[in-house]
């Protein structure tokens, strides 16, 4: 993986998303690109991963959550994970002061609880393994600020999401992901490199749903074949 290259195509992403977030703006929602503000945490935790070796498998998160990339701009993460990760995390990242919270995300906690068993720890997984972003915007629904998993978005906003997705000059060219199906890459952008053609969604879970996108017992013993390479994707 060229890093360099690949921080420029992911950066260039995080610049188109912000159109993204103004088409899918609507009352009652916040939309924020968590990599307008949280860019140099996420690129600093690239250079610090990946800067030596290249990674053997990526995971691809659909879009941030509240307690995640949110507070972060890094995927599976949450801020005191974060901290955990990345010194000096607090000086790269300004959250704003609305949505700042320091409650834990359990995706990424899952994940951490996983690599410490599976792997030895949390840096031998971010080093193993690219964790990335194909869409930087999060849609946060009323008081409570739920996360609305932008494949859930209906009409305009979803035609929207879907448009940004299948951008054939974005990071990633997504093809189907919904509909109870494997999400395929229909391709790469060439400055990421030479990576295993594998990528996977909230880490590798199969989605259900419209509205519910994590099987946490899947998407773990599918990290665990990919990354070991002891047997295929369930259902390939």
């Amino acid at each position: 993986m060229r890093l360099d290259r690949f921080l420029a195509a992911a950066r260039a992403t995080a610049k188109a998303a912000d159109a993204l977030v103004e088409e899918l703006a609507a009352r009652g929602d916040v939309v924020v690109n968590a990599h307008t503000y949280g860019w140099p945490a996420y690129e600093a935790f690239h250079r610090r991963f990946h800067a030596e070796e290249p990674p053997d498998l990526v995971c691809l998160s659909m879009n941030p959550a509240l307690h995640g990339a949110v507070q972060t701009g890094i995927p599976f993460t949450d801020a005191p994970m974060a901290r955990d990760l990345l010194p000096g995390f607090d000086r790269l990242v300004q959250r704003p002061p609305a949505l700042a919270t320091e409650r834990v995300e359990m995706s990424g906690r899952k994940l951490r609880a996983w690599a410490d068993q599976a792997l030895g720890g949390l840096h031998v997984l971010h080093r193993r393994i690219l964790f990335v972003t194909a869409c930087p915007v999060a849609v946060l629904r009323g008081p409570r600020l739920l996360n609305v998993p932008l494949p859930a978005l209906r009409g305009r906003r979803r035609r929207a999401a879907d448009a940004f997705y299948q951008e054939p000059k974005g990071l990633f060219l997504l093809g189907d992901y919904a509909g109870g199906r494997w999400i395929r890459i229909a391709r790469v952008h060439p400055d990421v490199g030479r990576i295993p053609s594998t990528i996977t969604h909230h880490p590798a879970a199969r989605i259900s749903n419209e509205t519910k996108f994590h099987d946490w017992s899947l998407a773990l013993s599918t990290l665990e074949r990919e990354v070991t390479g002891t047997g295929p994707i369930p259902g390939s």
